[in-house]
């Protein structure tokens, strides 16, 4: 045989072993890439799904726990709450029309804002839990749960109601602050559990939310005092701003205002709300509001003649009343809703709500 040849068989028979081995190596590892593949995806698929299923029981779990509790589950366009919004800013009357014109806010997302803080300003202790309002009518709720969170030290000593997604550490969510089912003392503050409904379509007054406050805030050593900003002259006017400042002074207070956003300039973005106060430049006599509807405005100094045009004004409903019957929020005309709440509701003026240590306030 032609060695030549016989050289050639041979090289083409290696080659073709090598081919063929190249094949089933390729083969191999096409199916290894296949199987890891199928597996990597059935893994994903599989802990999304259980992540959902976790998060669906624990939202289950809250809505049979206590349905008043959960506005999260509301859809966010509560036509209730527009309604009343509306009803409500009828009898708001605003010495300075400024409604519509925020020239003399000064908003947190500026340089210079920032430089108006104080060192010691209590800005700083929100930072531990200060959350947006999760519906439209939450925003004395998510205030209530902001300021409890602030007066946490670096021990466990102040107590908050747990929310149990966070046990076994101690945070306020708003979804445990108006727990009226498992604690006695916010149910007889609400009203029972009909005007316990109530809060999330029409939210809460003045002459409600000390007392919720007060139910967590007693048993940790703070009282919730409440400052309705009835005064009639400026001297009046002026003796409570400062309250207001001596207490933003003191790194163990707090501060938070119920007010028309119309007395501010925010009038465009809706009027009764809550939000705490995170300090006073004496400078610019402007005060510092938290706003906890984010999704609107971000934090503001506003000078005291717009702040105090906020707070002096009229609310239809800063107490309810004890509900006998329950009403049907969703499907009741507002007309009929109105007829029911407003022969229970006790009108007044918005204000302040000052959170202090009782022997502070014992000591006045």
């Amino acid at each position: 045989m032609n060695p030549q040849k016989k050289m050639n068989e041979s090289t083409s028979l290696l080659l073709n072993g090598g081919y063929e081995q190249k094949q089933r190596t390729d083969s191999v590892s096409s199916s290894f890439s296949l199987s890891f593949l199928r597996k990597t995806t059935i893994a994903t698929i599989f802990a999304v799904v259980s992540v959902f299923v976790i998060l669906t029981k624990t939202n289950q779990l809250r809505v049979q726990e206590d349905p008043i509790a959960v506005a999260s589950m509301l859809g966010w366009k509560d036509d209730v709450h527009y309604d009343w919004e509306e009803f409500q800013h009828k009898y708001v009357i605003i010495e300075d029309d400024n409604t519509y014109s925020d020239e003399g806010i000064l908003y947190l997302n500026e340089s210079r804002a920032f430089r108006l803080l104080g060192d010691n300003d209590d800005f700083y202790y929100y930072q531990q839990g200060w959350e947006a309002q999760m519906n439209q009518a939450y925003c004395s709720v998510a205030t209530m749960a902001a300021v409890l969170n602030s007066l946490r030290g670096d021990d466990t000593s102040f107590k908050l109601p747990m929310d149990p997604i966070y046990d076994p550490f101690y945070w306020a969510t708003q979804h445990t602050i108006v727990d009226a089912k498992h604690n006695d003392c916010v149910f007889n503050a609400l009203g029972g559990k009909y005007s316990a409904e109530s809060v999330k379509h029409i939210g809460l007054g003045i002459g409600m939310v000390p007392d919720i406050m007060n139910c967590y805030l007693n048993s940790n050593g703070y009282v919730a005092i409440p400052y309705p900003a009835n005064s009639t002259t400026e001297v009046e006017a002026n003796d409570l701003k400062h309250i207001i400042v001596d207490a933003l002074s003191d790194g163990r207070s707090r501060v938070v205002l119920n007010y028309d956003r119309g007395g501010i300039g925010q009038g465009g973005l809706g009027h009764g709300h809550w939000s705490p106060l995170g300090g006073y430049n004496k400078e610019t006599d402007s005060f510092l509001i938290m706003d906890v509807a984010k999704y609107k405005h971000p934090p503001a100094w506003v000078k005291w003649m717009n702040l105090f045009d906020g707070v002096s004004t009229k609310d239809t409903c800063t107490k309810l009343l004890s509900l006998d019957t329950p009403i049907d929020w969703n499907n009741m005309d507002f007309t009929t809703i109105l007829s029911i709440i407003s022969p229970l509701c006790i009108p007044g003026y918005r204000g302040f709500v000052v959170v202090k240590p009782k022997n502070m306030y014992d000591d006045e």
